[in-house]
C-alpha cells in the first residue's frame, strides 16, 4: 500500500472514466450509471446452542443509468421502441394478444457493457484534464451484461422553474455480469 503513495505511475480507477456501449444506440447520452452487483443469499442452521451459517445463491441486482434526452436522437421514443420490439402492444390495436418475451426484450435491447476508462499512457493532464477528446483513456476493465432487458424508466419531471436538462432513469435487470480486467490498460476507446 505504500508504494501506491510513492509511486506516480501507478494510477485508480476514476468514477468518472467511464463509456456504457448498449446496441447501437448513442452512448453519449448517457450521464450515470451504478456497476453490476451481486448478492449471496444465506441459511441458518440451528444446532442445539448454536448457529452455523451456509452460503445460499447469487442474484446478481439490477443496473440503473441515466440518460439525456436530447431532440436527436430522441431517447424517449428509444425507450417506446424498444418496448414495442419487445413484444409490447397497445390495447387499441387488434394484436392485445400478444405478450413481451424474453428473446424480444433482451434482442432489441442489444449488447450492454460497462468499459471501464484509464488514462492514456503518456497523455499529459492539466489539473486532471486531458488535453484532447483523443486522450480520454483506454479499456482497463469491462462489465458484460448477459441478456439484459429494461425492467423499468422513469421519465423525469417537467417544471417551468427548472432549466435542468430533460432525461430519463432506464432500470435494467439481467441475468448474470462477467468482468474482463486488461491489466497495464488495453484498447484504446473509440
Amino acid at each position: 500500500m505504500a508504494d501506491f503513495w510513492s509511486n506516480a505511475a501507478l494510477e485508480p480507477k476514476r468514477a468518472y472514466r467511464w463509456q456504457l456501449s448498449w446496441g447501437n444506440k448513442a452512448s453519449w447520452i448517457v450521464k450515470k450509471v451504478s456497476q453490476p452487483s451481486f448478492e449471496i443469499s444465506e441459511h441458518e442452521h440451528k444446532y442445539l446452542n448454536h448457529s452455523f451459517w451456509y452460503p445460499g445463491r447469487v442474484q446478481w441486482k439490477e443496473v440503473t443509468f441515466d440518460l439525456v434526452d436530447p431532440m436527436t436522437p430522441d431517447a424517449t421514443d428509444i425507450m417506446r421502441r424498444l418496448l414495442t420490439s419487445s413484444g409490447y402492444v397497445l390495447p387499441e390495436t387488434s394484436a392485445v394478444t400478444n405478450t413481451i418475451s424474453k428473446a424480444g426484450a433482451t434482442t432489441h435491447l442489444g449488447k450492454l457493457e460497462l468499459k471501464l476508462l484509464g488514462p492514456m499512457p503518456g497523455a499529459r493532464s492539466v489539473s486532471g484534464i486531458f488535453e484532447t477528446p483523443a486522450d480520454a483513456g483506454v479499456v482497463v476493465g469491462t462489465w458484460k451484461l448477459n441478456n439484459p432487458w429494461v425492467r423499468s424508466v422513469d421519465f423525469s419531471e417537467l417544471d417551468y422553474e427548472s432549466d435542468e436538462l430533460v432525461g430519463l432513469t432506464v432500470t435494467v435487470r439481467y441475468d448474470w455480469a462477467t468482468y474482463t480486467s486488461s491489466p497495464g490498460g488495453g484498447a484504446k476507446i473509440s
